[in-house]
């Protein structure tokens, strides 16, 4: 710093600040202040000494001081400095009191304090007039708009590894008049995440502002495992680890078609199964009293893939006793004894598919029945885990109408139930998503109002 030189030169109301050591150099450059701002001095922000001036990065607050006194020294004798060292400038002041021993010039700075007064009312006026605009904006678009309500569900859900993901249509917030014309509505289309764990959904927005009548085939294709494909005025994706909407690739739908989940809804009637065998000769059963008589009466045959019958009737536990396996797989029944006198409406034994025996569940060993609470049009889908010996572990509620039990999504340890509630008059019927555990039976409900 002994060897630092500080060069002052003066152009009209403005000059040049050059500080040199040891053959290195920093320009600058300042400028007559107003008020008690005798000149500002701008010798460079800290980025632009990383940039043009490593060396002297280290010492930057020890040079700043160093021009500053020199500044004072040679042109603004009496005054004071203050430095603000992340962005290099050096607002030189003169002491109340105490003029300096080298005073601006009188004009120059005059006309400067008063262009600098002028460009001042101008901000306030032009951000006066931006702030009203703003304003203006904000109460059309916050009070002045109708808010249209929450999404709705849009076409089938799709099962992936960690979620349930489905559809949601949601009409754009729009300005009232006195003759709407409705062509004009627009909509956004969401996809919503939600965890098998319990944990909060996640709603990812796929595309915004399409007409109404743009998005009726609208879809979700399933999930590879990484990502949830769909279909919505053309193929895209929703990358599951980070919800980012990601374009689609023939490529990867290719992938899907072996995915993990299928891009098509299968009937509720092909999910249930009438019983399933225990062990060779043992099959747990839910039947009629006409069923008993018929199809399952002593004598008749029962394969492995047991579907159930439509239509609600009332049907009971019966433990099936069989005999040999005949070539087909299938057993003839030698007894069909009832278990205990209750009675479950419509009741059937869940499955995956049409083409599986129902869910097998350990500890203790045995499956997933549904079936309806009570008759007429207030029964609710009920979820109940039967054991081995034909006694309820758990049942839960779903608060589904039974009638409108839109989709079953079952799995290996949560299965998914979506429909709507019991209707209320003069209200629309809330559709929600319900996930059974079925270890515990403990049930989480969703709302698809989003």
């Amino acid at each position: 710093m002994e060897q630092a030189r500080v060069t002052i030169t003066q152009e009209g109301r403005s000059g040049s600040v050059i500080y040199e050591e040891a053959g290195q150099r920093i320009s600058g450059w300042w400028e007559f202040g107003g008020g008690d701002v005798i000149t500002i001095v701008s010798m460079g922000d800290r980025s632009q000494w990383d940039k043009d001036h490593p060396w002297a990065v280290e010492r930057r607050g020890a040079i700043l001081r160093t021009v500053a006194d020199e500044v004072i020294r040679q042109k603004a004798s009496g005054c004071t400095a203050e430095i603000e060292e992340e962005d290099g400038c050096i607002t030189i002041r003169q002491r109340r009191g105490v003029p300096p021993s080298a005073p601006k010039p009188a004009g120059p700075t005059a006309w400067y304090g008063r262009y600098r007064d002028l460009k001042m009312k101008l901000a306030l006026a032009v951000g006066a007039v931006a702030l009203i605009f703003g304003g203006v904006i904000w109460l059309k678009d916050t009070f002045l708009v109708i808010d249209p309500g929450p999404g709705t569900p849009l076409g089938d859900a799709v099962r992936t590894d960690a979620h349930i993901a489905i559809l949601l249509q949601t009409l754009e917030a729009y300005t009232p008049s006195l003759h709407r014309d409705h062509s004009k509505d627009r909509y956004a289309i969401s996809a919503l995440l939600v965890p098998l764990d319990g944990s909060s959904p996640k709603k990812v927005l796929i595309k915004e502002g399409l007409e109404g009548n743009s998005f009726s085939l609208a879809e979700l294709l399933g999930s590879d495992g990484r990502t949830l494909w769909f279909d919505v005025n053309g193929t895209g994706g929703v990358d599951l680890s980070s919800y980012d909407v990601v374009p689609g690739a023939p490529g990867d739908l290719r992938r899907l078609q072996g995915g993990r989940a299928l891009p098509f809804q299968p009937r509720i009637e092909a999910q249930l199964a009438a019983g399933f065998y225990l062990d060779e000769g043992t099959w747990l059963g839910l039947l009629s009293a006409m069923e008993v008589e018929k199809e399952y009466a002593a004598g008749k045959w029962v394969r492995p893939i047991a579907s159930v019958n439509e239509g609600v009737h009332p049907r009971r536990l019966h433990r099936g006793r069989m005999g040999n396996e005949a070539a087909t797989g299938s057993r003839r029944i030698s007894a069909m004894d009832p278990i205990g006198a209750e009675e479950f409406l419509g009741a059937a034994f869940l499955r995956m598919d049409e083409r599986s025996e129902p869910i097998r569940l350990s500890d203790p060993t045995g499956a997933l029945m549904i079936y309806t609470s009570e008759p007429g049009m207030k029964g609710t889908l009920m979820l109940a885990r039967v054991d081995a010996r034909g006694e309820l572990v758990w049942r839960v509620d779903t608060a589904i109408d039974r009638f409108k039990l839109q989709q079953i999504l079952p799995g290996e340890k949560v299965s998914a139930f979506l429909g709507t509630r019991l209707p209320v008059p003069g209200k629309v019927s809330e559709p929600i998503l319900v996930l059974v555990d079925h270890a515990s039976g403990k049930a989480v409900t969703h709302s698809l109002w989003r």
